[in-house]
């Protein structure tokens, strides 16, 4: 099992500055900092772009067993006209092992207790690969293919609410 935990501005920038004491708690710590540090960044970076609020945040993913951090997962940003994009990360070594695809769950039962979302949107390569198996799993349906700035084309899905 796992558990999701908010990750609050303080919260990232203490990570961003003091890596190997904010992580000290979680096992792994020495194998997940650097990333852990590069995704606090992106992710402040992230919440000044979209003004993200509770609970239209970004969550790691922690095993219950041993408080090991084994993911990240996002809202991309807080709702807009009823929809909101999902993402997740599982952290290298953690793959294969469901984690992703709990990170999913969690997301989808926090977007569906606002009765004001409709749909919850992802994107993903334009490939059959683990996310796209995981979001069939959920629900998802294959929209289209769009140009992303960043990433170039792109799939995107979309879940009803149901």
């Amino acid at each position: 099992m796992l558990t999701l935990k908010p990750l609050y501005t303080p919260y990232l920038e203490s990570l961003a500055t003091h890596p190997a004491t904010v992580l000290a708690e979680h096992p792994n710590h020495t194998e997940v900092a650097e990333l852990a540090t590069e995704v606090a960044a992106a992710t402040l970076d992230l919440y000044a772009q979209t003004g993200a609020t509770e609970p239209w945040l970004s969550y790691f993913a922690l095993r219950e067993t041993d408080n090991a951090l084994v993911g990240i997962c996002s809202f991309k940003t807080p709702p807009v006209q009823g929809l909101v994009e999902i993402a997740y990360f599982t952290f290298p070594g953690y793959e294969g092992q469901g984690v992703a695809s709990v990170m999913a769950r969690e997301l989808l039962k926090i977007a569906f207790d606002d009765y004001g979302v409709k749909a919850v949107l992802a994107h993903t390569l334009p490939e059959e690969n683990a996310s796209t198996a995981i979001l069939q799993k959920r629900g998802f349906t294959l929209v289209e293919a769009v140009e992303d700035p960043d990433d170039g084309t792109i799939w995107r899905w979309a879940l009803l609410r149901p």
